[in-house]
């Protein structure tokens, strides 16, 4: 079977030192600070911080950089994303920046080793395409990767999916960077995955299936 299409970053540096001690703390279960880390500069070039999720914990810190990052947009989303159920809020928040002017881009997976998520995935693409998303079927393999690149200078990935259980019952980490050559990389690598790697979804398609 051909590879599942998924995505990671490298990260080196003092930032890291926050990621050590969370492992560390886990592992030896530690109760560990309710402080949440603040960007970190990196050899002066992109601010990097790691956000968790962690229902056992009460954290929700990936759920709203996503919230944050959307509110803030001005231009562009992408978002590459594996199990993507949002859920009414998540979705208001599409339409809201959609309505602002802001051109919003979703790669969902084709394939899935989800049978019944795939099915409730596709129920959501009439309502994503009028409030003016553009949906993007890779069409290879299963995707795996989790990734959201907002405007020209941030973006997050990591383990979080956007649906109900990454939000509410698992326990997540992504990284964000602020970063505009971070970002101009994944927007170019994305924007080729869309135009040679995937079927582009269309009113018209959705009534012929």
């Amino acid at each position: 079977n051909p590879p599942w299409l998924d995505f990671a970053v490298l990260i080196k540096g003092n930032c890291c030192e926050y990621l050590h001690n969370l492992c560390e703390g886990i592992f030896n279960r530690k109760k560990m600070s309710g402080i949440e880390q603040e960007p970190v500069l990196q050899n002066n070039g992109p601010l990097v911080r790691f956000r968790r999720n962690d229902w056992v914990r009460g954290k929700n810190e990936i759920h709203k950089s996503y919230k944050e990052a959307i509110l803030k947009s001005e231009k562009q989303i992408v978002i590459l994303g594996s199990y993507f159920l949002p859920g009414v809020m998540f979705q208001n928040l599409l339409k809201q920046a959609a309505e602002r002017g802001v051109k919003i881009k979703i790669i969902v997976t084709g394939k899935t080793d989800v049978p019944f998520v795939r099915l409730a995935e596709k129920y959501l693409y009439r309502y994503l395409l009028n409030i003016g998303v553009e949906i993007y079927e890779w069409q290879e393999s299963v995707m795996h990767g989790k990734v959201m690149i907002s405007d020209d200078d941030w973006g997050t990935i990591g383990s979080y999916n956007v649906n109900y259980l990454s939000h509410y019952r698992s326990i997540e980490l992504n990284v964000d960077v602020k970063d505009a050559e971070f970002s101009k990389q994944a927007s170019t690598q994305f924007e080729e995955i869309m135009k040679n790697h995937c079927l582009k979804i269309t009113n018209e398609l959705i009534r012929k299936k």
